[in-house]
């Protein structure tokens, strides 16, 4: 079959301006295909630019009289026998009384509060994507036949059909991230592109608002034999003119296919548009659920989001009823696809550089084939344990983890007390900054990593740390001691890296101080409660890794400030927050020089690579990204001291390149010559 993109003529007239167009003078015959409406051909006619003032109903004195009207059908309203019939599809007819519209959806007619345009655009749709409509909602759009974008539309909102503005309801979902024109920009955007490559290229064949006809109705290109557009698109210059005021060339170009190895969608001749037709598919597009937002990148030349359309298999499941299927398509959507959009401002204005439409069959089937993220009904799931970046939940005997927009099963045994510690970024290991890390812990009263998750192919894999750290540390530590720093690491960034009040509440513990406050001296401290609640538990974890000289030293016991953790009546009391920045750059993996080495001591250094996060002097967003991804800005050397005592080999001297705090101490000097060598 020589067509390559999928797409559901249905689905692709949602929403759509200008999908199935008719004429005033249309047929009244059904359409030749359940699926897509037959469109008559309109006769020429010269359109008139006039925006006439919508007009208030007059009712008629007769009730309706049309035998095929159910019950119930508004008494006031016209016959409809004695309309015009304008255009029909599936269940829903547009009449006329040569002054107003009247729409039937099945068993719903009633007036719509806007006046019959002879040269209008009308087009049906029974969901709205983006929108979250029920199946038996349907809008109704009007078009202008001299002008791209839909101008007013209407809904049923169960007792008359109502004008809602499509824009304002897609600004509120776009807040934050496109202004109102750049919103309307979009709107229009998904209307023409759905128009263009959503499930029926033939759409555009005839499509009234123009009467130019090609002289040649075919033309062969190669293998493949085009059919001429006709009517509104009759013209290529035309059509380009429209696609150029939403779209930048290159993203025509390869929307359309212009340089793959299949024959372009649309193709000029002699000044003269044609299509290759029908690109028919199925898509799983849940009209119910709106389409969400994330806003990546935002800069006075570009912004760049995703949107993330809603799935649901149509089709009842192995087992399912027909009704447990409409359970499930109501309840929430089985998967959702997350697509890149980005705009940048050119000399014309704004304009869209990469764009898809959840909604097309054709952007669906093309990158949801391995995008296909199971969607969750977190509201029906137990909450087991949150905090600010992660969430472990519980659902009908399956456990899952979301970290920001991951989510997914989690293929570990969850048992009663373990510990679950997420973070953003994977220090050492050169993470790029999607990827998403979870450790995972056994709760005992000690501090020690048995398992570690990462986010890769849309489901969390487990990875071993310690097996990639032992090769870096070849020649320096053996890989039981490489598996200690690991867990040394993990247990002081917990302790002290940014923010102590993360070990209030740890799962694994389940304790609580009598007292929640407790006042040293001029300090308030909180308690800790979970898994360290007690003091001696909280000891026995860092004495398993470190000298007691160290605890001491790194929790200032012996400073002119307060210790960040104090003992009180045998509980845990913390000072709270430290917050800072490092600069810590994860992309460049820390690096390990051996100094000595002996029975009794192993002495080296870990050097941690930074980079300026913010755009320095005269830099853009673009040069900043390029400058940490391509080098760090400066580096930093710790030193390591590991010594054997009567326990086993702990850290004496112990420091973690990622850590805010660390780095804010021995970094200075380094950032600052950055900063000096950098400042014009």
């Amino acid at each position: 079959m020589k067509t390559r993109l999928t797409g559901l003529a249905v689905a692709a007239l949602v929403c759509l301006l200008l999908a199935a167009c008719n004429s005033p003078a249309a047929s009244t015959e059904e359409p030749v295909s359940s699926e897509v409406p037959a469109a008559a051909t309109p006769e020429p006619a010269t359109p008139e630019p006039a925006t006439p003032e919508p007009a208030t109903p007059e009712p008629a004195t007769p009730a309706p009289t049309d035998p095929t009207a159910p019950e119930g059908t508004p008494v006031g309203e016209p016959s409809e026998e004695d309309l015009t019939e304008l255009y029909r599809y599936n269940d829903m007819c547009l009449r006329t009384s040569g002054d107003l519209l009247y729409l039937r959806k099945g068993a719903y007619y009633s007036a719509i509060p806007y006046p019959y345009l002879e040269d209008a655009i009308y087009a049906f749709g029974d969901a709205w994507q983006g929108f979250g409509m029920a199946e038996d909602e349907v809008v109704l759009s009007i078009g202008h036949a001299d002008y791209w974008g839909k101008i007013p539309c209407f809904r049923w909102n169960g007792t008359q059909w109502e004008e809602v503005d499509h824009t304002d309801i897609l600004a509120a979902h776009l807040d934050g991230v496109l202004d109102r024109e750049q919103t309307e920009q979009y709107r229009k955007a998904q209307d023409l592109a759905s128009l263009l490559f959503g499930g029926d290229a033939s759409q555009i064949i005839g499509l009234n608002g123009g009467t130019e006809t090609a002289p040649e109705q075919e033309y062969t290109q190669g293998d493949w034999t085009y059919s001429a557009a006709n009517g509104l698109y009759a013209r290529w210059e035309d059509l380009q003119n429209d696609v150029l005021q939403y779209f930048t060339a290159d993203w025509w170009a390869q929307r359309n296919g212009d340089n793959s190895e299949y024959p372009p969608i649309y193709v000029e001749h002699n000044g003269y548009t044609y299509t290759l037709g029908s690109q028919y598919g199925d898509n799983d597009y849940n009209p119910r659920f709106p389409d969400t937002y994330r806003l990546v990148e935002k800069t006075e030349d570009k912004i760049v989001f995703t949107v993330t359309g809603h799935y649901s298999s149509k089709f009842p499941n192995e087992g399912e009823t027909l009704e447990e299927r409409d359970q499930r398509l109501e309840t929430a959507p089985d998967y959702t696809i997350s697509f890149p959009v980005t705009m940048v401002r050119t000399e014309d204005g704004w304009r869209f550089q990469e764009f898809h439409v959840p909604a097309d069959p054709s952007d669906a089937g093309s990158m949801g084939l391995d995008a296909q993220i199971p969607y969750y009904p977190e509201s029906s799931m137990t909450d087991l344990y949150s905090d600010d970046a992660l969430r472990l939940l519980q659902y009908e005997g399956q456990y899952y983890l979301r970290k920001g927009d991951f989510i997914g099963p989690l293929l570990y045994p969850v048992e009663e007390g373990i510990l679950f510690c997420a973070g953003g970024c994977w220090q050492e290991f050169g993470a790029a900054d999607e990827e998403c890390v979870v450790s995972i812990a056994r709760g005992e009263s000690v501090w020690a990593e048995t398992h570690c998750l990462r986010w890769t192919d849309h489901q969390w894999q487990e990875v071993d740390r310690a097996d990639i750290l032992a090769s870096q540390l070849d020649g320096v530590l053996d890989r039981e001691q490489a598996e200690q720093y690991l867990q040394a690491q993990d247990l002081a960034i917990l302790l002290f890296g940014g923010d102590a009040s993360k070990i209030r509440g740890l799962p694994g513990g389940t304790e609580t101080a009598p007292e929640q406050q407790y006042t040293q001296g001029d300090w308030t401290y909180s308690a800790a409660n979970g898994l360290y609640a007690r003091w001696e538990d909280l000891q026995k974890a860092v004495l398993q890794y470190f000298t007691a000289d160290w605890w001491g030293q790194r929790n200032g016991e012996d400073s002119e400030y307060p210790p960040t953790y104090v003992e009180h009546n045998g509980f845990t009391y913390t000072l709270g927050s430290q917050y800072g920045d490092s600069y810590y750059n994860p992309r460049f993996p820390d690096t390990y020089t051996l100094t000595e080495k002996t029975e009794d001591r192993i002495i080296f250094t870990v050097t941690g690579h930074y980079s300026m996060n913010v755009p320095y002097g005269n830099e853009t967003l673009e040069e900043r990204d390029r400058r940490v991804e391509t080098a760090p800005d400066w580096t930093v050397d710790y030193p390591i001291n590991m010594v054997c005592t009567e326990d086993g080999w702990r850290f004496q001297a112990f420091h973690v390149p990622a850590d805010p705090t660390e780095a804010a101490v021995y970094g200075r000097e380094a950032e600052q010559a950055w900063i000096d060598a950098h400042t014009n």
